[in-house]
């Protein structure tokens, strides 16, 4: 696999990653408007800088349970697809350049339909970091869901 440079941030106590080329800014805490009636994944709506963005929790889409105290630090943007979308992490750790012989996929015994979005696993100083490909993100219809709630 060729070399990366993900964004590494913090879920509970996991390490995810998103490549580089794909975040549009990092922010930190804002006011999540909740939208009534969403599904899990979706927190709510950010406004940033003028734009309103849907945020995304990624504790929910990998099964990780929520923070006790139920925050959220720090949001990074990325285009998924051809939306903008706010990832909703614990913190924003590093970016790393990631050497060809410290990335892999994963495992075929790991994968299924439910994390296709994970590119791969990234290792950094000791630690697994599970990389995600935000094209691959969300389903066509969590897409089109998301559109509409922000339309």
């Amino acid at each position: 696999m060729a070399a990366i440079k993900p964004v590494i941030f913090k879920l509970s106590d996991m390490y995810f990653g998103v490549d580089i080329n794909k975040v549009i800014a990092i922010e930190q805490s804002g006011n999540v408007v909740p939208v009534p009636n969403a599904v899990d994944y979706v927190e709510g709506l950010i406004n940033i800088r003028g734009e309103v963005i849907p945020v995304y929790n990624l504790k929910s889409k990998n099964g990780i349970k929520a923070s006790v105290d139920g925050a959220n630090n720090e949001y990074i943007l990325v285009w998924c697809k051809n939306e903008k979308l706010a990832l909703s992490v614990d913190s924003v750790e590093d970016i790393k350049d990631v050497k060809d012989g410290n990335y892999q996929p994963l495992p075929i015994i790991c994968r299924g339909e439910k994390n296709a979005y994970i590119a791969g696993i990234a290792q950094l100083g000791g630690k697994l970091s599970i990389i995600i490909d935000v094209d691959r993100l969300l389903t066509k219809e969590e897409l089109e869901g998301l559109s509409m709630i922000k339309d």
